[in-house]
C-alpha cells in the first residue's frame, strides 16, 4: 500500500522545515533533501504508531485522504488550499517548495 504525502518545505532560521499539513507532521534539515528525508522518516513512524493503535484508516479519512486501489491520496478543496494564507504566515513564494512523496506501508 502507498500513501501519497504532500510536503511544504520552507526556510526557518538556518534550517529547512518540511511539513505534511494533512497529517500535521513536520521535521527539518540543513537542506531541502535532508528535511524531506527526515519528514518521510517522521511520517513512517506516525504510520507505524497509528497502525499499532488501530487508528490508521480513521486518521487518514479524517485528514482528507481517500483510498484509490492500493494508494491513499489526499483530496483537498480550494478552500483548504487558500486557508494557509494570512499576513502572519506569508513566506516569499521563492522560498516554498511543494513536493509529493510516496511512503510504502
Amino acid at each position: 500500500m502507498k500513501l501519497v504525502v504532500a510536503a511544504e518545505i520552507f526556510p526557518e532560521g538556518s534550517v529547512m522545515v518540511a511539513y505534511a499539513k494533512a497529517l500535521d507532521v513536520s521535521s527539518c534539515g540543513k537542506t531541502v533533501d535532508e528535511a524531506l528525508r527526515a519528514l518521510m522518516e517522521a511520517v513512517q513512524l506516525f504510520i507505524e504508531t497509528s497502525l499499532r493503535m488501530g487508528t490508521f484508516e480513521q486518521i487518514l479519512i479524517e485528514s482528507g485522504y481517500v483510498r484509490q486501489g492500493n494508494e491513499w491520496i489526499l483530496q483537498t478543496s480550494s478552500e483548504e488550499q487558500s486557508e494557509n494564507w494570512s499576513p502572519d504566515n506569508i513566506v516569499p513564494l521563492s522560498d516554498i517548495t511543494r513536493r509529493l512523496a510516496c511512503v510504502e506501508i
